[in-house]
């Protein structure tokens, strides 16, 4: 069955949240049945979409995949075959395709990788081999490459990394050395470079940050400063840059964002004002801001939502409104989640489960 985008009821309409048009939350919202919950997950290239997931105001176990845009407001994406459940986790660069994650009415309420339009609705991408589950957690600009997850029937339905298209379907990225499984995160724009993280067989299956290309395959980009643990969560516009989080061996293994670079290898971006806890969660199309969260030093180690560049180094998203003369929300920001490809607009969590999308655009370029 297709299912078309419709717009949810006025109470469900974003609200400001500060009086600055270039910051602007999705707030709690009135009325909803259960604890209200609403996360943000991505924005697109252009900094003009949004998309996430919130829960269903008449049924608390419902949760229901959106896209939010300044003009349209929130608009439910439809769900797949009945399910329940569906979660949007990415959007191509102009807000045209969604991917996520929804539980299939026809299979048992199954999980599926889907691919959202607006002409076809919430689209199955179907299994591995027919595998048990399959999820999907981002695609190239156009929307024709989508990469994440999936059961491989074909492997006692051990976890694979995928990538999917129109011609080849879903195919998986292989193993690390012959580990036990593997996972896709992230795609480059042109949909050739894939970044997650993999079990190594070499290394007694310790999980191991990965870069794949039809050319080279899987490989690892190693760890930081002899950590244990690493793991890509996204990747620059080219695939040259890649970030992601690892245990830091310098640093008695504490979790690190790190960025990585073929020159330079894995790199640490360091705590947040002496806290020792960060990780990243997305990167703008040239590789030179990151943002993700972090223990903050000055917040009693509090999660907070931060910015990096390499001339400013790590600071919580307030502090980089501040720089750009624009207000904050009155409550903290605990996660920064996504970055337009200008790495001038952001979107994450506020304190109290709201949603936020910050902008240092000009407003003229807002809408």
């Amino acid at each position: 069955m297709n299912y078309q985008a419709r717009p949810v009821g006025p109470r469900l309409t974003a609200r400001l949240l500060a009086a600055e048009p270039e910051f602007v939350g999705l707030e709690r919202i009135s009325g909803l049945a259960g604890d209200g919950y609403l996360r943000v997950a991505a924005v697109s290239a252009d900094g003009l979409h949004v998309v996430g997931m919130l829960a269903d105001p008449g049924d608390a176990l419902s949760m229901h995949a959106f896209m939010w845009t300044r003009s349209g407001g929130l608009r439910q994406l439809g769900g797949l075959n009945g399910g329940r459940y569906c979660s949007a986790e990415a959007i191509s660069a102009y807000g045209r395709v969604v991917v996520g994650t929804a539980e299939d009415g026809a299979a048992d309420e199954a999980d599926r990788a889907f691919r959202w339009t607006r002409q076809g609705g919430v689209f199955s991408l179907g299994t591995l081999n027919y595998g048990r589950y399959s999820q999907a957690y981002a695609c190239s600009a156009d929307g024709l490459v989508v990469v994440g997850d999936a059961a491989d029937g074909a492997a006692n339905h051990a976890c694979r990394g995928f990538y999917w298209t129109f011609a080849t379907g879903m195919r998986s990225i292989g193993m690390l050395n012959g580990g036990m499984t593997s996972h896709a995160c992230a795609v480059s724009a042109c949909g050739r470079v894939i970044a997650g993280y993999a079990d190594d067989g070499s290394r007694a299956n310790a999980r191991c940050a990965v870069r794949w290309s039809e050319a080279d395959g899987l490989r690892s980009l190693g760890t930081l400063n002899g950590g244990h643990y690493s793991a890509a969560s996204a990747i620059s516009a080219d695939g040259s840059t890649i970030v992601g989080v690892a245990t830091d061996g310098q640093a008695g293994e504490a979790l690190r964002a790190f960025v990585w670079r073929e020159d330079t290898g894995m790199r640490s971006l360091g705590g947040l004002n002496g806290g020792q806890v960060s990780r990243a969660n997305a990167v703008s199309a040239d590789g030179s801001v990151v943002v993700g969260v972090a223990s903050d030093g000055r917040a009693g180690d509090e999660d907070r939502g931060f910015v990096w560049t390499a001339d400013s180094g790590m600071r919580t998203v307030e502090s980089w409104l501040y720089e750009n003369s624009l207000a904050a929300a009155a409550v903290p920001v605990v996660q920064a989640s996504g970055i337009s490809a200008d790495g001038q607009v952001l979107v994450g969590q506020l304190e109290g489960e709201r949603a936020f999308i910050a902008s240092i655009r000009p407003r003229w370029l807002l809408f």
